[in-house]
């Protein structure tokens, strides 16, 4: 019962809630656009982020002021996966991939019901800025995303799609239940996932997931380009 007594550090809850809306969000946010997404007063925010800043754990970039994780952060962030060594058995296939296919390759793991951006490879002036390293994508509308959706059964898939609907990024985007598990139908029978333009116009992906012994999705491996 003494946990119960002990307050929480109200300082630290709204440092972690603001790191969660950047690591949520799909492009980097300036100090106005954090402020309204938070619903905490700027000068808190200001603080928070400055905090963070000088501590090495995000970066504001000095043209556009937009604010995103630092390698420090990541570095963090990443030890949480390096226990798995996924990232490390993965790394050189990922590499190859980019190598050869001259495009961006992304390892990603499911967490929260967002895919997790844990590795990223692509070469010099390849890799796309939608996502990063430490990013969360959505699961309905990626590649990377769908080839989790596509091992699930149809009860754990009804769930989903209850708890956290299908929201919709622009008109390519699967918005009903029928047209998505058509989509996965079609994604089991050839063995890989495709978005095609439904999360970002001008972009496609194609993804398949890394399995356990007993036919589990731990990850999944996408690689991802442009539409020409």
């Amino acid at each position: 019962m003494q946990e119960l007594k002990t307050h929480s550090v109200c300082g630290l809850e709204r440092g972690l809630r603001l790191l969660e809306i950047m690591g949520n969000c799909k492009v980097r946010r300036t100090l106005p656009e954090l402020v309204a997404q938070s619903s905490l007063p700027q000068s808190s925010v200001h603080s928070l982020l400055l905090t963070f800043e000088r501590q090495g754990y995000i970066y504001r970039h000095y043209k556009t002021g937009q604010y995103m994780f630092a390698p420090k952060l990541l570095h963090l962030a990443n030890t949480s996966i390096t226990g798995l060594g996924l990232r490390e058995m993965a790394a050189p296939y990922l590499q190859a991939s980019a190598n050869r296919l001259r495009i961006t390759t992304e390892l990603g793991v499911l967490d929260n019901n967002q895919v997790w951006i844990i590795a990223k490879y692509g070469l010099p002036g390849t890799l796309r800025e939608a996502t990063w390293v430490g990013a969360r994508v959505p699961v309905h509308c990626t590649g990377i995303g769908k080839a989790f959706l596509a091992r699930l059964s149809d009860e754990e898939l009804r769930t989903f799609i209850r708890d956290h609907g299908l929201p919709r990024y622009n008109d390519n985007t699967l918005h009903s239940e029928r047209s998505l598990r058509l989509d996965l139908a079609n994604s089991r029978d050839r063995g890989f996932t495709i978005s095609d333009e439904e999360c970002e116009l001008g972009s496609r992906s194609i993804a398949a997931p890394i399995l356990t012994e007993d036919n589990r999705a731990i990850s999944a491996i996408s690689v991802v380009g442009t539409i020409f």
